[in-house]
């Protein structure tokens, strides 16, 4: 049960707590211990410190990585949340980004991966636990959720699309993955696109099909006050995501949707 209790005007929980995990090191063992050796849980940053090692393994590794991450040991009571998405949901370190989180937020518990997962846990007394499916197109985020068929989440949260043409491939893969637990008893919230409008009325089609809950951020990339952190040198593509207001935004809106849409 998840009990109406998150205030999203003032962002306040109740018995959240915010911890850090020891970075992995991408060194291919070293990451597979340090990672089953840490529990990410709601609030908690998996963070990189290997410099720009994680954008530069090739994608057999990184899904390697992701796939060990999503398998550790968890609680067996934890409220699982699956976040599928692009750079808006996480990015590792890179030449234009130094934070392992979603860009543009100035750290980790500023994006709405972190905030909306502290929320949730001050709200109920299970362990919340966070799982990730990150990549740019969404062939490979289709390619890396096949390869991690035990996540077994309680509530799907899909984001992405931003890099992909929009198409007749696009409209296939995004069609399949959000049939990805479909048969599975997961609550699902979908977020649109972030900067084409085309797209997020595609998502929205979509998302409706399926009987998904829907979030438009379109209304929210279109404010002046949620973009423009640069990162460490000031790139104008890492300003046009979210920066800190408008991940809160963003879960503020992913709270009230599921206090108010999703079946508890």
């Amino acid at each position: 049960m998840l009990p109406p209790c998150i205030n999203s005007q003032s962002g306040e929980t109740k018995n959240s707590e915010v911890m850090r995990i020891p970075p992995p090191s991408l060194v291919l063992f070293a990451v597979l211990v340090s990672v089953a050796l840490c529990a990410f849980k709601a609030g908690t940053s998996w963070r990189s410190h290997s410099t720009d090692q994680f954008n530069a393994v090739n994608p057999a590794e990184r899904e390697e990585v992701l796939k060990f991450f999503n398998s550790r040991t968890i609680p067996p009571n934890a409220y699982r949340i699956l976040f599928i998405g692009d750079s808006l949901t996480c990015v590792g370190r890179g030449p234009l980004w130094e934070e392992w989180n979603g860009m543009a937020a100035t750290t980790y518990s500023n994006d709405f991966v972190h905030l909306f997962a502290a929320k949730v846990q001050g709200c109920i007394s299970r362990p919340v636990e966070i799982f990730l499916v990150t990549a740019g197109p969404l062939q490979q985020m289709l390619d890396e959720l096949k390869a991690q068929p035990n996540l077994s989440p309680d509530l799907v949260i899909y984001q992405g699309g931003e890099n992909d043409n929009f198409n007749e491939a696009f409209k296939n893969n995004y069609r399949q993955l959000l049939s990805s637990f479909t048969n599975t008893q997961a609550k699902t919230i979908v977020l649109g696109d972030w900067w084409n409008q085309d797209k997020s009325n595609f998502d929205r089609a979509t998302a409706k099909e399926f009987g998904f809950a829907f979030i438009d951020l379109i209304s929210i990339q279109e404010r002046p006050d949620t973009k423009g952190n640069g990162g460490p040198l000031n790139h104008p593509g890492v300003a046009a995501h979210p920066n800190d207001v408008g991940m809160k935004a963003i879960a503020d809106l992913l709270n009230d949707k599921l206090r108010t849409e999703i079946p508890r």
